[in-house]
């Protein structure tokens, strides 16, 4: 059974009280040995002394108002327990460390604007959707602050300090800082990220397999749908984001994987984000064609990421997933335009549409008697008129006319005279 004792050796520490807060304010030398400080209600964490927080010692926040850790001077928590029931939880107001493990059991932890350093030997754990850390800004906005989780470790890998980035490195990176932040990341390819992302600082550079890159509903950052998210890497100094390859995302754990690469910064950054569309495509076609010819429609994509599929529609309820489909023994009335649309695994689509004429099949009837198709006439005689009806021509090619004999197409009539 745990007991809550306070087993200290103070000089100059006392509780503050009035009206509107209470503090937990340390002036000279506090030293904790392996028990628990208890700090309910709103009280609040001041550290303006020496604070020796012996290994195996916790200080417990498990107030139902809104408390803070504050003070001129840092501390160095063995382990740090948030169990606050009030709105905003527990809130950081300057940097401080957490050497063994910052147990998120109820509630918030707020880094506002500052960093919580676990050290070498510090570890995160409990955070659920509604107990977590987070950075906000004076507004408590999500997101909205530049606070940020801290890890040193020596050729890190997996689930360094409990952070949320598991991962492998194609080699040892020797001493890492590994940092979590919170807010939404930006550049000239990224509009905005989830409020989260992690920044690793090796000694020796390496590429990274995720699995998985873990994150919380609540810092979607307004993200629909989900499963659009892909991880991207920062490439260089412009802040130009790279989008990584997809391997995997289940949206009922939020978990995605994917891996890094190369690139000309000597750290590696990453988040999540719906990458921005680019793709675009054309449509083309063999037309005009004649009727009982087959019609070829075409479409070439520009920009799109990864697998690519197609859906074309056109008149007489034409409909295809092929990427170049075929009509065979087209007839007239599959003139018209042919629309279709390019989705990739990043849902971004992309349009193009194709005219298409299908010309009739000429069909030409004698209609001056059958004999005028052969005369014999004498030199400088007119011969009688030979006629003929056409359906579908536009015009008509006479060759291989006697002198003096010549031919006329007029609305589809024939005439050789």
């Amino acid at each position: 059974m745990r007991k809550d004792i306070l087993f200290l050796f103070l000089l100059c520490c006392y509780v503050s009280n009035n009206l509107y807060s209470q503090s937990f304010i340390n002036t000279g030398q506090l030293v904790q040995t392996g028990n628990y400080i208890v700090l309910a209600g709103g009280t609040k964490w001041q550290n303006n002394g020496t604070a020796n927080l012996q290994s195996g010692s916790e200080v417990l926040f498990s107030g139902n108002a809104t408390q803070e850790i504050d003070g001129t001077n840092p501390t160095a928590f063995a382990n740090l327990r948030i169990n606050n029931s009030s709105t905003y939880g527990v809130v950081v107001n300057r940097n401080i460390q957490v050497l063994g493990t910052l147990t998120m059991q109820t509630g918030y932890l707020d880094l506002k604007n500052n960093e919580v350093d676990l050290s070498t030997t510090g570890t995160l754990t409990g955070e659920t959707e509604t107990s977590r850390v987070r950075a906000t800004n004076s507004s408590w906005a999500e997101g909205g602050g530049t606070g940020r989780l801290k890890a040193t470790r020596t050729n890190p890998s997996g689930n360094v300090a409990g952070l949320g980035l598991t991962f492998t490195p194609s080699t040892n990176m020797g001493n890492t800082v590994i940092y979590r932040g919170h807010q939404s990341q930006t550049g000239p390819n990224l509009s905005q990220s989830i409020f989260r992302y992690f920044e690793i600082q090796p000694s020796t550079y390496a590429t990274l397999t995720v699995n998985p890159f873990s994150y919380f509903d609540a810092e979607l950052n307004g993200i629909t749908p989900e499963s659009d998210l892909r991880m991207l890497q920062l490439y260089n100094s412009s802040n130009y984001w790279q989008l990584r390859p997809y391997v995997s995302h289940n949206t009922t754990t939020n978990q995605l994987a994917s891996n890094t690469a190369s690139n000309s910064l000597s750290y590696i950054k990453v988040t999540l984000a719906k990458s921005p569309c680019t793709m675009t495509a054309s449509a083309g076609s063999n037309s005009p064609i004649c009727q009982g010819s087959t019609l070829n429609l075409t479409v070439t994509p520009s920009g799109g990421y990864g697998t690519l599929t197609y859906s074309w529609t056109g008149p007489n309820g034409f409909t295809s997933t092929q990427q170049n489909p075929s009509i065979s023994n087209a007839t007239p009335s599959a003139s018209g335009t042919y629309n279709v649309t390019i989705t990739d695994e990043l849902n971004c689509t992309a349009t193009a549409s194709v005219a298409v004429t299908v010309n009739p099949t000429n069909t030409i009837t004698l209609t001056s008697a059958p004999s005028t198709t052969n005369q014999t006439v004498c030199i400088n005689t007119p011969i009688t008129n030979i006629t003929y009806s056409t359906t579908g021509a536009t015009g008509a090619n006479f060759t291989g006319l006697p002198a003096g004999v010549t031919g006329n197409f007029n609305a589809g009539n024939i005439t050789i005279s």
